[in-house]
């Protein structure tokens, strides 16, 4: 699938009420998405990033990634609201909810990186 046609795509879907665009194993799309992203987002397409106990969710490398290679007018909606569940409870880090000290250095992180249009973040 071409770029052009995939950034129409990803802002209909959520202008459907689409929450979330899952791509399932998408390696050899990967150049294609990546293309496509940044039309996405001039298009108001929105990145939700969840924040996950001990940095897991790679917070600062993907505000990061936003910031320099997508733009960094990507309106991005941090959440906070992890909440461990079923198998998540085997795992160590993943059995607890994010810290406060957490999500202030996921917020602290994005703000690094450059991103300008932050849901989820106060003050």
């Amino acid at each position: 699938m071409k770029p052009e046609a995939l950034a129409p795509m990803m802002v209909a879907l959520q202008n459907r009420g689409c929450p979330n665009v899952n791509l399932v194993t998408p390696t050899h799309q990967v150049p294609q998405i990546l293309a496509a992203l940044p039309e996405a987002i001039e298009r108001g397409l929105i990145v939700r990033h969840l924040v996950l106990p001990g940095g897991l969710a790679g917070t600062a490398a993907v505000a990061r990634f936003l910031a320099e290679e997508i733009s960094a007018a990507t309106y991005l909606n941090l959440m906070d609201q992890y909440h461990p569940c079923h198998e998540a409870f085997a795992h160590p880090l993943l059995r607890r909810r994010i810290t406060v000290a957490e999500f202030a250095y996921a917020v602290d992180a994005v703000r690094a990186a450059g991103l300008t249009r932050v849901e989820g973040v106060t003050a």
